[in-house]
C-alpha cells in the first residue's frame, strides 16, 4: 500500500520480503468490493467464526427458497443478490485467515471489535443512511488515535464508492463533470489510505486483529506484508 523505502523491507525478526502478499494483491481488482465476503454474506467485520456458519446456512437455505433479498440487509447490499456459489466461495473466503483478513481490512470496522451491533455509525450504514455515517466518522477521525478506525472507514466508503463511479461511467460515458467527480472520490480515498499506510498504532492494530483470530494459518508478519 506504501512505498517501499531501503529499510521497509526489515522485521524485528528478519527480512519480509514486501511484495510477497498474494492474498491481497490477488485481491486488488476493479472488483474489490463487488467480492468482498463480508459484502457478499452481510455479515459484520468483527463475525466470529460461530456466526458466519450459522449466517451462511440462513443464507443458503433462503437462496434455495427465492427468499434471498429478505436477508440481505447489510452494509451496501448488492442489487442482485448473490447467488448460493457465490455464498459458498464467500464462506470459504471467511474460512481462509488470511483472505479473511483482507476482506475484513476493505470493509467497515465497528468503532470497537465485538460491538459492531451497537455502533451507531455501522448502525447508520445497514440502514442507508450513508450521509449520517459520514457525518460520524467524519467527526472522529481527527481525534487523535481513537480516529483512526473512522479514518478507515472513510478510505474505504470512498473507494467502493470511486470504483463504482468508474464502473458505471465506464458503460455510460465519462463526461469533463463525471470525470472531475470520479477524481475527487479517490482523492478523499487516497488521502487516507496515504496517511493509514505509515502509521504504526493503526497497523499494531491489524496485528492484533490477526493475534484475535488466533490461527496457526497466519503468522503476525502477515500485516507487515499487506503494509
Amino acid at each position: 500500500m506504501s512505498e517501499i523505502d531501503e529499510n521497509s523491507h526489515l522485521s524485528p525478526t528478519g527480512p519480509i520480503d514486501a511484495l510477497n502478499c498474494k492474498p491481497l494483491l490477488d485481491s486488488s481488482t476493479p472488483e474489490l468490493f463487488l467480492t468482498n465476503a463480508f459484502r457478499i454474506t452481510g455479515l459484520r467485520a468483527d463475525a466470529t467464526a460461530r456466526e458466519i456458519i450459522k449466517h451462511a446456512d440462513k443464507l443458503k437455505i433462503m437462496e434455495e427458497l427465492g427468499q434471498g433479498k429478505t436477508v440481505h440487509a447489510g452494509a451496501f447490499a448488492l442489487k442482485r443478490p448473490p447467488t448460493v456459489d457465490q455464498i459458498r466461495e464467500a464462506v470459504q473466503r471467511l474460512k481462509d485467515p488470511e483472505l479473511r483478513i483482507v476482506d475484513e481490512f476493505f470493509w467497515f470496522w465497528p468503532k470497537q471489535f465485538g460491538q459492531s451491533a451497537s455502533d451507531p455509525a455501522l448502525k447508520a450504514l445497514e440502514g442507508g443512511d450513508t450521509s449520517e455515517a459520514l457525518k460520524i466518522w467524519g467527526a472522529n477521525e481527527t481525534i487523535p488515535n481513537e480516529g483512526l478506525v473512522a479514518m478507515h472507514n472513510l478510505a474505504v466508503l470512498w473507494h467502493l464508492r470511486a470504483l463504482e463511479s468508474e464502473d458505471y461511467y465506464a458503460k455510460t460515458g465519462f463526461t469533463a463533470e463525471s470525470r472531475a467527480e470520479t477524481d475527487h472520490l479517490w482523492r478523499n480515498a487516497f488521502k487516507r489510505w496515504n496517511l493509514l499506510a505509515v502509521d504504526d498504532l493503526f497497523w499494531a492494530g491489524v496485528s492484533a486483529r490477526i493475534r484475535h483470530l488466533d490461527d496457526p494459518r497466519i503468522e503476525s508478519s502477515f500485516s507487515r506484508r499487506m503494509q
